[in-house]
């Protein structure tokens, strides 16, 4: 996931207040199935939360180097078996 700043527009009428709008608020996003999906965290939580998704990124691109070293292992066992 990433946090993604957004803004909104303000709710205000234009007439009243020209150039009006919200944010950034940093809102993590995630793909799911092929969608995006966002939620809205509270401001406090967001230095957690990039901490959070470091780690998250850490440990998927850890899971990935293992996965092929296991596909790798798997792969010279099997020709070792086979005689090759």
């Amino acid at each position: 996931g990433l946090l993604t700043p957004s803004y909104r527009k303000c709710g205000q009428p234009p007439a009243t207040v020209p150039a009006c709008g919200h944010g950034p608020q940093e809102l993590p996003t995630e793909k799911v199935n092929g969608k995006t999906r966002t939620c809205t965290i509270p401001a406090a939580t967001i230095d957690t939360t990039c901490v959070q998704l470091a780690e998250c990124q850490c440990l998927r691109r850890l899971t990935a180097a293992l996965m092929a070293v296991r596909k790798d292992i798997c792969h010279k066992l099997a020709s070792h078996r086979l005689g090759r």
